[in-house]
């Protein structure tokens, strides 16, 4: 594997974009979330909307479809908050086992096996390790300026394959179909 060098600065903006790729990165959670609203919007028709039940159902899947993705929203206004008119610049190195990311003051080592999942989008790739907790790397800030091979590398050494988002009303089966893989494969273990 080559050496990368790469970098982000973090502000409202970029946050707020690594938030919404967080969301739509968890697909199998978005799915069954939505399914059971719209199970409970059709429950509650069916059991009548001038009776208590049926009220209650419609009304927990109305309310629910819109707090989908609520939880990493209100984690990212936080860190906005805490964040205040400051960036963090933060700068990575990709070896030949993990990312090492500094801040200048701080450093943090995280290893090509803990990552779980890979995206991207026109500006940016984004290394999930954990549920929610995302390494966001600037394509312009990459040395050498290779993302083909940087793309590469480091599917070939994380056995992950990399999912482009490109727009909420295009659905992207092959994040799913991982996702689901290794969910099961977890649970196996």
């Amino acid at each position: 594997m080559n050496n990368y060098n790469g970098s982000v600065l973090y502000n409202e903006e970029t946050l707020r974009r690594m938030g919404k790729i967080q969301i739509r990165s968890r697909v199998i959670h978005n799915v069954i979330y939505l399914a059971m609203c719209i199970v409970l919007i059709i429950a509650g028709i069916l059991f009548g909307l001038k009776t208590m039940p049926g009220l209650l159902c419609a009304a927990a899947g109305g309310i629910g479809i819109p707090l989908l993705g609520s939880v990493i929203r209100a984690r990212t206004d936080n860190i906005i908050k805490a964040l205040g008119n400051n960036t963090v610049h933060v700068s990575y190195t990709f070896d030949s086992t993990g990312v090492s990311a500094s801040t200048g003051d701080q450093s943090n080592r995280i290893l090509y096996k803990d990552l779980c999942m890979l995206w991207e989008d026109a500006e940016y790739f984004y290394l999930f390790y954990g549920k929610v907790d995302t390494l966001m790397v600037s394509k312009k800030s990459l040395v050498p300026a290779d993302e083909a091979g940087f793309r590469k590398d480091i599917a070939a050494i994380t056995g992950l394959t990399w999912y482009q988002y490109t727009s909420p009303l295009m659905i992207n089966i092959r994040p799913l179909i991982q996702e689901l893989k290794r969910t099961l494969q977890n649970r196996a273990r």
